[in-house]
């Protein structure tokens, strides 16, 4: 018998120590298909312009384990970006959120670009973290999971309330706005549509999850007032009309199941960060 670790072994003992979230720094450009020049399929090309790094995406559970079911890793690009980083920081791009650690102030993840890594290519780079604490990781899981299910909801309604998104999106960090006051004692803005998106006329109704009482900075009559002035303020399309009452204000403890899975999630940048 021998004491030597297999290769195998020595990849898995380097793969316990990666998160998601977490990064190297100096590993090459980012892969993508573009049009064939050859008369191929498609040709694989490398952009590492403005690319710091890679970051690990995938579910740390999926990362840790070297099954021949799971041989990938899915990797985003860490970019530099000079502009816009209290927006992006605040999440109003659903496509770059950021680190707990990042290697350099305005480096952001880019979630629109996501490629695979072999966990063997994995295993050699220097890992650096990404968070220490457990709410920035979730709220980083929370990022990816923003960008890639959200609902798509019909050009038709996204018009209509688009006044709406604004209002939230201006108010929601000016520190001496009422209104922002309202959006930031809502943890989510959510609608449900009745019978559904596609039907031909169409129910609508909004449900206010609202913070914990203790966080909330406006009080349960200005959140009312303001949830009826913007409901009061939408213009449908012929096939909308609001439900009655139109709106909801309910705390998570306060909705069931059914409340959730049959609504979908507004994504106003702001209040699902």
């Amino acid at each position: 018998m021998t004491d030597e670790k297999s290769d195998a072994e020595l990849i898995g003992e380097k793969l316990l120590k990666w998160r998601q979230g977490d990064y190297a720094l100096g590993v090459g450009g980012f892969l993508f298909a573009d049009t064939s020049e050859a008369g191929e399929a498609f040709d694989a090309r490398e952009n590492p312009d403005n690319i710091a790094g890679l970051v690990v995406v995938s579910q740390t559970c999926d990362v840790v384990r070297l099954t021949l079911d799971k041989p990938v890793v899915a990797v985003s690009p860490l970019v530099q970006l000079e502009s816009k980083q209290k927006e992006i920081a605040n999440g109003r791009f659903p496509s770059l959120t950021t680190l707990e650690h990042p290697p350099a102030e305005g480096t952001f993840v880019d979630l629109a670009r996501i490629m695979s890594v072999s966990k063997e290519l994995l295993a050699e780079w220097d890992r650096q973290e990404g968070f220490t604490s457990q709410d920035r990781a979730i709220r980083f899981a929370a990022a990816i999971e923003r960008k890639m299910g959200r609902f798509a909801f019909p050009d038709d309604f996204d018009a209509a309330t688009k006044p709406f998104q604004d209002r939230v999106r201006s108010r929601h960090n000016k520190a001496d706005s009422p209104v922002g006051r309202v959006y930031r004692s809502i943890d989510q803005l959510r609608f449900v549509a009745s019978p559904h998106w596609d039907a031909e006329s169409i129910e609508v109704a909004l449900i206010a999850v609202l913070c914990p009482r203790a966080s909330r900075v406006a009080t349960d009559e200005e959140i009312r007032e303001e949830l009826k002035a913007v409901c009061e303020g939408v213009v449908w399309p012929p096939r909308y009309r609001w439900a009655e009452p139109a709106f909801h204000p309910a705390t998570a403890g306060d909705l069931s199941g059914a409340d959730i899975l049959g609504s979908q999630l507004a994504d106003f940048e702001y209040l699902s960060t």
